[in-house]
């Protein structure tokens, strides 16, 4: 059985980052990391809780996000069949 997702997102560990010199990098580099983990886990959340509610048939998955400062979208259609799961890879460009 599927697990079934939590009612709602909840926040996460706060990150203990320095900005110091010397330190910059390795904390933009966590905190890119935890923004990364973030996203997927919502997503997943999100695929999770609205799972029951899918109809089988073509849906059209989208995001999109801002990196560097540039808007960037991604977009993939996928089959779904009765209570059936699909595996969609997005990257943004």
């Amino acid at each position: 059985m599927a697990e079934k997702a939590p009612k709602d997102l909840g926040p996460t560990e706060r990150l203990q980052l320095s900005w110091e010199r010397g330190k910059i990098v390795g904390s933009l580099e966590a905190l890119f990391e935890r923004i990364t983990k973030d996203a997927e886990s919502a997503v997943h959340w999100y695929i999770r809780a609205k799972r029951s509610k899918l109809v089988p048939g073509i849906h059209t998955i989208k995001v999109d996000g801002v990196i560097g400062g540039n808007r960037r979208q991604a977009e993939a259609a996928v089959s779904i069949t009765a209570g059936g799961t699909a595996t969609v890879q997005l990257t943004l460009s």
